[in-house]
């Protein structure tokens, strides 16, 4: 039995064998699988569709879609065509690139993004292909020699978008394969084994998708008397003459046009033109569908020289100018990482899609040999699966929904583009499931509204159906076969046979699909009734023909990220209508797909980058939240310097998609001398990451607190990250101490503590870090808690070079590892540790503040509270309190969404206090106006920032600052429940905005991206500034990393 493959595309070429398969290519989250090698795989990774009415469409109410499977490879052999013709003027030394405008890259053609129009140049030409092997034939083109004959052609009968069949007079071979019989068509091309009267759009992938094809000039031609088309057969060839036929108009036709082909009985094909005088056309020969290799497009006015080409063989005329989706595509991904599902792309000037309204590419497998993976050649070697053009923006309606074009509006159109990476290719036979071009349902098959098309049909009983329902969502067939729905979730269904129309249509029924033959191809329609046949279908019945989906519904893609791009012209920037009009369109697009699939999927449209710096414009009160994807194959480290802003970084360890600890890192302190704690067990070790920010080596000394020491030189602008044991590989798993470090240069000091908890996940806090400053000031722990699963860990740090002594005074009594009590005294040696563990023993939760105050004559110690949770004897987080300096004015980050909400704990030693504070959207505008709290003497309080601010919106982000009448401690605590349900919090201080000096560089010591980490920025301003954060390597270069 043969297989349906939706499996993750592991990059290699499968033989064939005798199944359908779908590609589903790999993505975040998802783990690789490898393809089953017994599958059939089309020819193409990405075929492609258009959708387009135009004013010489048939059927200008209707949606036309021109998605076929080869799509890709005509794309790109027209971007190969383009690049070789383009004009010199139009090339640049300079790469262009995409500038995102919010959530929409935006592409200024460059003179390589937008193709030139190509007119017809063959009148008074003949071309001539010799065979050279069975799928190689040599080209060359002269002046033209029209051949007459004997006289005595015969005038065919032969009407619109019509056919016959005329036998030849001798075996002909063409691709290697003897024919004795050719259908001439009348839209000016001959076809082997069946005719081609499709009146979907006359171009190049119809040539590549159809059968074997000999095309003088394929073209939407009207042969209305006295135009004629004849045939002439001759004992050493043939003669297909098409005399004064002109292109086909509402009004019946326009021009005139006289040429012809030749078929000799050596196998040699001759096109010969007198005169032409119409627009688009394609010229050339192929092999049809069973073809593997790529169009060879050519000039064959140029093609003075004979050439020897393999495979198909043509030039594309046009009249007006196209995008290069293949150039667009590469241009994208020099700015933006490969984690992109899709390309979604408009123009904002008027293109020519044909006959078309939007085109996609897409990946499919298709019954036939070989996997040709064209995604490198799109600039992406990883993801990309659809890439959709949707033409001209201002074509659609300012209201995504609103219906405009037969049963679709503009975001089911996108629905049936971005389908086709699945959909429509599977069948049962008789009655056909498939309609037109075989890629979209049957008008006939009862797809309960898919925007894949078919309909919704109502049994209205004794053998009579009625169209209710249109290009509303996705079916359960399509959600089975894109993953999101299990078989056993889909219900039967039916198509109907033997359609009967009746003697009254409804007004508006299209004219061609008056021909019930032709009914199963025609776009959907609401309201008609018809009789028929009733067909019922399972899915049983499908899975017995196809076989199961691989990878099964529980382990295929759920999750969906695009790009919304927008073209424009040459020296053009973007229309503000354009883009308001386009993120309109971008946002709306992700809720309609999430309904469509009935909630089984969900769609990201936001914009990822990837650079070696970031700059953004921050205005006052403004903020900016950047992070990095983790996308990277191997671990990425590094480190990044923020300019003319302030910021915290928060490094985040992750296990698939679940966030399972992070920590927030301030700017790094400059200096030469540092005391940092550092703690080695079983399953804990502290790290230490060190930034050289000079332009020559520092060398540093690092030395334990035992005495131990050792030495590490390190190369300018370079960064190093350790743990402390492999810095001293002899140091045991029972170290509690500091290690001091001492640089000939200024350098920037990190410290963590990494532990490994009972789930073997990998949980990070900050230690205390001192740069051998000393202060006498009392300092502050605005947080701690205790009981119900919260033990606090207090950690002194002495940065003098003698002892020091003082109290430590929690704001209630609590047991501890050093007794129960509310104050403890330490005495702390010079470079010593003095550490105190709450026991959390109560049944609940009891949480206030703490503080340090020196004895006479010592400094205050280097101080974090590090608050813990578990449950039962696994560390669920640690979140580190760095001790709190007084403060009457701060800014801090506050989030507030599904995942994330923000809190502040705020200590007041002194005096009463009133507190004010006020949130500031990303774009610095206020909520609402400020929030005052009053806070007594000696008093703490705690609360998320959405209780002490009702007015913040469920979607926050932003800055919250603080004004308070008298000095106050204060700490931020950011929580989360991460995917698993658990609940995690990260401590953040407040940032003080006079410190430090914007012009000053700010330093953070530990980049780190891939394999499990992520990195997270962000940043503020308390006045419009540009700030600039730059990825540098560990060996100082600048480092490539991928980040929203």
């Amino acid at each position: 039995m043969s297989k349906l493959h939706a499996a993750v595309y592991d990059r290699r070429q499968c033989p064939a064998s005798g199944s359908w398969a779908v590609i589903d290519r790999p993505y975040s989250g998802l783990a690789r699988s490898p393809v089953i090698l017994s599958i059939f795989l089309a020819l193409l990774f990405f075929p492609a569709a258009r959708a387009e009415t135009s004013a010489a469409s048939k059927n200008p109410d209707q949606f036309i879609c021109s998605t076929s499977l080869e799509r890709t490879a005509v794309e790109l052999a027209l971007d190969r065509y383009h690049r070789q013709h383009q004009p010199r003027a139009l090339t640049s030394t300079v790469q262009p690139a995409t500038s995102d405008r919010g959530n929409i890259a935006v592409l200024e053609d460059d003179g390589t993004v937008i193709t030139q129009p190509n007119p017809l140049d063959l009148t008074n030409n003949s071309i001539t292909f010799a065979p050279a092997g069975a799928d190689v034939y040599t080209v060359v083109t002269a002046t033209g020699t029209f051949d007459d004959g004997t006289g005595s052609a015969a005038v065919m009968s032969l009407g619109d978008d019509d056919s016959a069949e005329v036998t030849l007079p001798f075996p002909f071979v063409f691709y290697g394969v003897s024919y004795t019989s050719v259908f001439l068509n009348s839209d000016g091309n001959l076809t082997f084994t069946v005719s081609d009267v499709a009146t979907s759009e006359r171009n190049l992938s119809r040539i590549v998708s159809g059968p074997p094809r000999v095309a003088p000039f394929f073209d939407d031609l009207n042969p209305l008397p006295p135009a004629k088309i004849s045939v002439e057969r001759l004992a050493d060839r043939v003669l297909f003459t098409w005399t004064d036929v002109g292109e086909w108009t509402s009004a019946g036709s326009r021009g005139q046009n006289t040429f012809q082909a030749v078929l000799n009985s050596n196998g040699v094909i001759r096109f010969n033109y007198r005169i032409l005088d119409a627009g688009n056309a394609v010229v050339g020969i192929a092999p049809g569908q069973s073809g593997n290799t790529a169009p060879a497009l050519i000039d064959f006015t140029a093609q003075l020289a004979p050439a020897t080409l393999r495979g198909l063989i043509g030039e594309v005329f046009a009249t007006s100018e196209e995008i290069d989706l293949a150039q667009v595509a590469q241009i994208f991904y020099r700015t933006h990482p490969d984690t992109y599902d899709g390309l979604i792309v408009f123009s904002d000037f008027n293109l020519n899609l044909g006959d078309a309204f939007a085109n996609s590419t897409r990946g499919i497998i298709n019954i036939r040999p070989g996997i040709y993976d064209f995604g490198p050649e799109f600039g992406s070697p990883q993801r990309l699966s659809v890439l959709v053009n949707m033409g001209d923006l201002s074509r659609y309606p300012v209201d995504p929904r609103q219906r405009f074009l037969g049963t679709n509006n503009s975001l089911t159109i996108l629905g049936q583009e971005f389908g086709h990476r699945w959909l429509a290719y599977l069948d049962i036979g008789t009655p056909s499931l498939l309609g037109r071009d075989s890629s979209h349902w049957s008008f006939l098959h009862n797809t309960f509204g898919s925007v894949v098309e078919g309909n919704e049909i109502e049994d209205l009983g004794d053998g009579n159906f009625r169209t209710v329902a249109a290009t509303i969502r996705y079916s359960p067939l399509d959600q089975y076969v894109m993953g999101l729905r299990p078989a056993s979730q889909v219900p039967p269904w039916f198509v109907v046979a033997n359609p009967v129309l009746g003697s009254t249509l409804p007004t508006g029924f299209p004219l061609q699909c008056r021909n019930a033959q032709r009914l199963p191809s025609c776009a959907p329609f609401v309201g008609l009734q018809f009789a028929g046949v009733r067909r019922d279908v399972t899915i049983d019945e499908i899975i017995s023909l196809a076989g199961p989906r691989v990878p099964s519904f529980e382990q295929a893609q759920k999750d969906f990220r695009v790009a919304f791009i927008l073209v424009t012209q040459r020296g053009q920037p973007p229309k503000a209508s354009s883009l308001q009009s386009l993120d309109t369109f971008r946002t709306q697009w992700q809720s309609f797909f999430t309904d469509a699939v009935d909630g089984r999927g969900t769609m990201n449209t936001e914009l990822l980058s990837v650079a070696t710096e970031f700059q953004t414009n921050i205005t006052a009160n403004g903020s900016r939240r950047i992070q990095t994807l983790g996308t990277a194959n191997s671990v990425q480290v590094g480190y990044s310097v923020l300019d003319s802003a302030l910021g915290v970084s928060v490094i985040r360890f992750v296990t698939g998609s679940d966030i399972r600890s992070e920590v927030a890192v301030p700017a790094a302190t400059i200096g030469t001398s540092f005391a940092v704690y550092a703690e080695r067990t079983d399953r804990t070790s502290t790290g230490i990451a060190i930034v050289n920010t000079n332009t020559t080596p520092a060398l540093i000394t690092a030395q334990l607190s035992d005495g131990r020491q050792t030495s590490i030189q390190l190369p300018a602008r370079s960064q190093r990250s350790q743990f402390i044991h492999e810095l001293f590989p002899d140091m045991g798993f029972s170290f509690s101490g500091s290690v001091r470090l001492t640089s000939n240069l200024p350098i920037g000091i990190l410290g963590l503590r990494g532990t490994l908890n009972e789930s073997n996940e990998f949980i990070m806090t900050i230690v205390p870090v001192t740069s051998g400053s000393t202060g006498a000031d009392v300092t502050v722990f605005p947080q701690i808690a205790d009981g119900s699963g919260y033990v606090t860990e207090l950690i002194l740090l002495n940065p003098a070079s003698t002892a020091i002594r003082g109290t430590l005074q929690l704001s209630f009594p609590v047991a501890t590892d050093r007794g129960t009590n509310s104050s403890f005294t330490y005495d702390i040696p010079p470079s010593g540790v003095w550490r105190l563990t709450t026991q959390g023993t109560r049944s609940d939760v009891q949480a206030g503040y703490a503080s340090l105050t020196p004895a006479g004559g010592s400094v205050v110690p280097e101080a974090t509270a590090i608050l813990k949770r578990s449950t039962g004897t696994n560390l669920n987080f640690e979140a580190g309190v760095p001790a709190a300096r007084p403060l009457m004015r701060g800014e801090m980050f506050a989030i507030r969404n599904a995942t994330y909400r923000t809190a502040i704990a705020i200590a007041n030693r002194g005096t009463s206090a009133d507190v004010r504070l006020t949130a500031y959207r990303s774009d610095g505008t206020a909520v609402s106006p400020a929030k005052t709290i009053s806070l007594a003497s000696s008093s703490q309080r705690a609360a998320f920032i959405d209780e002490l601010i009702p007015e913040l919106p469920a979607d926050f982000e932003g800055i919250v600052t603080l004004d308070s009448t008298s000095p106050v401690y204060a700490i931020t605590l950011r929580t989360l429940v991460n995917a698993s349900g658990a609940f995690l919090m990260t401590t953040m201080p407040l940032i003080d905005p006079t410190q430090p000096e914007l012009s000053q560089a700010s330093y953070f010591p530990q980049l780190v991206d891939g394999g499990n980490y992520t990195t997270e920025f962000l940043l503020l301003n308390g006045s419009v500034a540009t700030a600039r954060l730059q990825f540098f390597n560990t060996e100082g270069q600048p480092l490539a990393v991928s980040f929203r």
